[in-house]
């Protein structure tokens, strides 16, 4: 009876046991890879990165932030004029808040003075869904729009 009782018990737990895995493993992509110049190439419904802004993102890590992993850093993106000098377009900060559904989330803030009122202006959160040394895909996550960015890595090493 004993043996009966300990067999089923056990099969009962198992499903909890497999399940019981960290939620917050780590992802796969490797976050270093958003250092450099980054081109967007398809900017999907929004109008915060427009098609042929360059991104220059810089990474740093510390571990005593409250970013994921620490992964933190900055973020200007510029244009090119037509004899390929750059030009500043806005200047950001951001962080990996978190993983959701195996992918980190990146907060984008603007670091410059907003035209509107709306304290949500200026702020951004994208799931980084791919994420490889020439390309990468950004989700936006706001007020139902999910479009996605869609970035080339610029390897001209312009700036």
């Amino acid at each position: 009876m004993n043996k009966w009782f300990i067999y089923l018990v056990l099969s009962l737990l198992s499903p909890v046991l497999i399940s019981c895995e960290d939620k917050e493993e780590l992802h796969t992509l490797d976050l270093n890879l958003l250092d450099g110049i980054w081109e967007v190439v398809d900017e999907g419904t929004q109008d915060n990165l427009g098609r042929g802004c360059l991104l220059d993102m810089s990474i740093s890590t510390d571990n005593t932030e409250e970013a994921y992993g620490g992964y933190k850093g900055s973020a200007v993106t510029f244009y090119l004029t037509v004899g390929g000098r750059p030009i500043r377009d806005k200047v950001y900060c951001w962080s990996i808040l978190r993983l959701e559904n195996n992918l980190p989330l990146l907060e984008l803030i603007l670091q410059e003075e907003l035209e509107s009122d709306d304290l949500w202006d200026g702020y951004y959160i994208y799931r980084i869904t791919k994420l490889t040394d020439s390309h990468m895909w950004w989700q936006l996550r706001s007020n139902g729009n999910n479009t996605t960015i869609k970035f080339r890595h610029h390897l001209d090493g312009i700036i």
